[in-house]
C-alpha cells in the first residue's frame, strides 16, 4: 500500500521527459504497459503526449503527474486542472523528484535537446541537414 493505494507491485513508472525521443508513440506506449500490468504511471511534466492522450489509454489506471514549478501561476493551475480532470490521483513536485532522480527544469532540457539536434512536436524527429547550403559550394 501507498498513499492508500493498492499496488500489485513495489513499484511505480517513473516520470521519464520528452520520451518522444526514445520511441514515436513512448508515452503512449508506456501507458499501456501501466493499464496491462495495473502499475500507476507517473506521467512527465515534460510527456511528448498530452496527459489527455494517455488518459485515454489508461481508462481507470491509477496516475500521478510530475509537476514543476514555473514562474506562471496560470500555466501551474492550468497543468493541476488538466491533470485532476484527467485522472491523476496525486502530484509529483519536482523539488522532491530531483532527491529521487536527476532532474531539470525545461530551460535546461530544452537547451540540451535544440544542441543534439532534436525539435518537440506531436512527434519528435531528428532535424535533417539543410544540403541546399553544400550544393550551392
Amino acid at each position: 500500500n501507498l498513499l492508500d493505494l493498492k499496488l500489485p507491485y513495489p513499484f511505480l513508472f517513473a516520470p521519464i521527459g520528452v520520451l518522444g525521443l526514445a520511441h514515436p508513440k513512448g508515452d503512449l506506449e508506456l501507458a499501456n504497459a501501466s493499464k496491462i500490468t495495473q502499475t500507476p504511471m507517473i506521467q512527465s511534466n515534460q510527456a511528448s503526449f498530452s496527459m489527455e492522450a494517455c488518459a485515454e489509454i489508461l481508462g481507470n489506471t491509477n496516475r500521478w503527474f510530475q509537476l514543476y514549478f514555473g514562474k506562471s501561476r496560470d500555466l501551474v493551475e492550468s497543468l493541476v486542472n488538466r491533470a485532476e480532470i484527467s485522472g491523476s490521483k496525486a502530484f509529483l513536485q519536482e523539488n522532491y523528484a530531483s532527491k529521487v532522480r536527476a532532474s531539470c527544469p525545461m530551460g535546461k532540457l530544452h537547451s540540451d535537446v535544440c544542441e543534439h539536434g532534436y525539435v518537440h512536436a506531436q512527434f519528435l524527429q531528428r532535424k535533417t541537414p539543410d544540403k541546399s547550403a553544400e550544393r550551392n559550394l
